[in-house]
């Protein structure tokens, strides 16, 4: 009889060792398989986010070639802008001046005219950089 309790238990162990065994068993090709699909999912990862940085990189780049286009285009206006006034200083800037010189003595009808035309020469010529209005004097 102890036999066969002894047998008995033997066998209940062995039963359980092995069912034991089998869940272990699934439960490692479970995480083989989460463990693939992590490297799967992280090799996807590394992929998209090289293709997003060389993108990035490339909007960057076209940013800053904007940048230097746009500076540029500004400075030519700025200096034809310069220009401009500087040719209207140096074509009507004598008319004006002897205008500001002798309104008092002569008086026109376009007086009042002349009176803001002045004002307004006068403003426009601030804006022109010391080195225009050097040249002049």
């Amino acid at each position: 009889m102890f036999d066969y309790i002894l047998s008995t238990m033997f066998i209940i162990g062995f039963v359980y060792l092995l069912v034991s065994k089998t869940k272990l068993k699934i439960q490692n090709n479970k995480l083989k398989l989460m463990i693939v699909q992590s490297e799967i999912d992280k090799k996807a990862l590394s992929d998209k986010l090289s293709t997003v940085s060389l993108s990035e990189t490339s909007h960057e780049e076209a940013f800053v070639k904007f940048l230097g286009q746009s500076r540029e285009w500004a400075f030519k206006y700025i200096e034809d802008v310069q220009e401009a006034i500087k040719k209207f200083k140096d074509d009507a800037g004598p008319s004006i001046d002897y205008y500001k010189n002798y309104s008092d003595v002569m008086w026109t009808p376009l007086h009042d005219l002349f009176a803001k035309i002045v004002v307004a020469y006068e403003e426009l010529i601030k804006v022109l950089p010391e080195d225009h209005i050097k040249d002049e004097v």
